[in-house]
């Protein structure tokens, strides 16, 4: 029984990382929409690619329950 509550909790804490990886993704691709709009292309293309990075982190951890 002790087995199976750590693999529900082990489960609950990967979601919440998954969300939260995407939300700093998603914070990240408004800071290169920002900069984009503003011209400053390259903290946009720096920004994007931080994003898409954190976007893949979070879907490696969402498959594969680990980083």
């Amino acid at each position: 029984m002790g087995m199976k509550i750590a693999k529900i909790s082990t489960e609950v804490n990967m979601k919440s990382e998954v969300k939260n990886w995407l939300e700093q993704a998603e914070h990240d691709i408004d800071i290169a929409e920002y900069n984009f709009d503003g011209n400053m292309l390259d903290a946009a293309a720096f920004y994007s690619q931080q994003a898409a990075e954190k976007a893949l982190k979070s879907l490696h951890i969402s498959k594969f329950n680990e980083l």
